[in-house]
């Protein structure tokens, strides 16, 4: 079943709407927050699927408010990001109070998962990070654990908007039936190609899935120029369906196609780096690979296996 409300819960200053602001593809405005004094709802649609995010205010009077509020939106979400601040140490038993208060406290009856982002994680390898998150972890494992909550967890920086996509993306493609044998696909073709990268993406750059290397940091500039040309080639609706462009010592290869969705039609997007060019085998080879994906995510359709 297709998750369709979604909250965005956390302290003031954590980094919420910056969030939202990477998964409504505006990567200009993140650093131009002004504090958030009301719950704002975002309104997506993928494949099919309609979403509402709500980002709810982190001022310490406006979460006491939701807790305590019997009638609060919160009784309706299914999945519940908790954004914590991994920069901000001194917040730290004030993140692990709301927390436990949140889930001891608020009617969660149709919570399905939450999902906890350590933020401003800038820096994949930083060992101060890497220690603070893993103090997190086991307090929130153990509050979660005494009330039999699903949970995961993930480092996220907008300076890295892959990493906020990833942990979006996620939860949001648990359950779909299509998921696992996309993302074997993607690994079979990443392993025979030798591809460190490969990513589905929907046309508002929801994951659909990916096969990367254990560090999802992956080159600033490569994310960025991802996420740009992404943007370009669905601008150009019909225009553009191939594109090759050339970042450092690399190529970045975006093929489109379009699958079909309780009765509508949706672009996605497969984009992989590669240290070649492309050749006319590996064509051939993207091509079944998009054809299976195509038969796999459309409804009412079971594809014979094709190894890619």
């Amino acid at each position: 079943m297709a998750l369709e409300k979604i909250a965005l819960l956390g302290l003031d200053n954590a980094g919420k709407t910056s969030i939202i602001h990477i998964l409504r593809g505006d990567y200009q405005s993140y650093f131009n927050n002004i504090p958030t004094t009301n719950i704002e709802h975002y309104f997506s649609e993928f494949l099919g699927n309609h979403l509402i995010i709500s980002d709810y205010p982190g001022q310490i009077h406006f979460r006491e408010f939701i807790i305590q509020n019997e009638k609060s939106e919160l009784n309706n979400v299914e999945l519940a990001i908790l954004v914590i601040d991994i920069q901000d140490e001194e917040r730290f038993q004030e993140n692990i109070h709301f927390i436990n208060q949140l889930i001891r406290n608020s009617n969660l009856s149709h919570l399905q998962m939450f999902s906890i982002f350590f933020h401003k994680f800038d820096e994949p390898n930083s060992s101060k990070y890497n220690k603070i998150a893993s103090t997190y972890q086991k307090k929130i494992i153990d509050l979660f654990d005494s009330k039999n909550f699903k949970y995961q967890f993930f480092n996220t920086s907008i300076k890295h908007p892959i990493s906020i996509i990833s942990a979006f993306s996620d939860p949001i493609f648990e359950e779909m039936e299509y998921r696992q044998p996309v993302k074997m696909l993607l690994r079979n073709f990443a392993s025979n190609w030798k591809i460190n990268e490969i990513f589905l993406f929907t046309s508002n750059f929801y994951q659909v899935g990916a096969i990367f290397s254990e560090n999802i940091y992956i080159d600033r500039e490569l994310n960025n120029q991802i996420l740009f040309y992404l943007q370009k080639i669905d601008e150009s609706l019909n225009i553009i369906s191939e594109l090759e462009i050339n970042i450092n010592d690399c190529k970045i290869y975006f093929s489109k196609f379009f699958i079909k969705k309780k009765g509508k039609t949706y672009p996605l997007y497969v984009v992989w780096k590669s240290p070649e060019q492309v050749s006319l085998e590996m064509k051939n080879s993207i091509n079944i690979l998009k054809k299976t994906m195509k038969l796999l995510i459309s409804p009412g359709i079971e594809p014979d296996p094709i190894y890619v």
